[in-house]
């Protein structure tokens, strides 16, 4: 049996003898009894937490986007999700440069995924 929760389809599975509580409230068990019936609404300063460790806070601010500017020369550089370098040890500025524009890209995409969680404004 796995120490830590698991997720199958929607549902959480947890270790025998593990619960899930709310403001030191009990609302999931390990036999996959929900024991709180409403919407979990917590009151300003609460968690959640999983068998004593906390998971989840209220919503945190937002992170600004990276903003890159050129002054002279934008090579317009879109996003593919790929970076060739040709030399390792000696990148050109260009290779540099698109490797910046990848990881601004990945990181908007956390941020969108955290905001439609709910976990950041």
């Amino acid at each position: 049996m796995p120490k830590n929760p698991t997720f199958n389809n929607g549902n959480i599975n947890l270790p025998a003898g593990k619960t899930i509580s709310i403001d030191g409230t009990e609302v999931l068990n390990s036999s996959g009894v929900a024991v709180y019936g409403d919407d979990i609404d917590l009151s300003a300063g609460k968690t959640i937490s999983i068998d004593g460790t906390q998971v989840i806070t209220a919503q945190q601010s937002t992170i600004a986007d990276v903003t890159v500017t050129y002054t002279a020369n934008d090579p317009s550089i879109v996003p593919d999700g790929a970076v060739t370098v040709a030399d390792g040890s000696t990148p050109t500025v260009a290779e540099l440069l698109e490797a910046v524009v990848e990881v601004n890209a990945k990181v908007g995409a956390i941020i969108t995924a955290l905001q439609a969680h709910g976990l950041i404004a």
